[in-house]
C-alpha cells in the first residue's frame, strides 16, 4: 500500500494528463523517395491516434502518425520492397 501511495502524486499531476490528451490537429509527412508530401488531419480514437487520408479513410497511427503516412501512403511500394528484402523474398 505504501508503494501505491508513492505513485499517486505522479499519476494525478495535471501536466501529465494534459500531455497525454493532447494530439496534433494535423501532421505533414514527406516521402523519402521523391513522392511528395501530404498534410493529414489527426484525431484521437479509441485505441490511439488516427490520420485521415485524402479518400476520407482514417488509418491507425503505429506510434508516429507522420511515419505511418509516409510508409503506408507516400512510399508504399518502396516500403513493400524494403520489407521483402528484409525477409529474403
Amino acid at each position: 500500500m505504501v508503494v501505491a501511495a508513492c505513485f499517486l502524486p505522479v499519476l494525478s499531476a495535471p501536466g501529465a494528463e494534459a500531455r497525454r490528451d493532447t494530439a496534433p490537429k494535423s501532421v505533414k509527412a514527406c516521402s523519402q523517395h521523391g513522392n511528395g508530401c501530404l498534410v493529414a488531419p489527426v484525431r484521437k480514437a479509441r485505441f490511439g491516434l488516427e490520420a485521415q487520408l485524402k479518400s476520407g479513410t482514417w488509418i491507425p497511427c503505429r506510434g508516429d502518425c507522420r511515419e505511418t503516412i509516409r510508409q503506408d501512403v507516400l512510399d508504399f511500394w518502396e516500403t513493400q520492397a524494403d520489407r521483402a528484402l528484409a525477409i529474403g523474398r
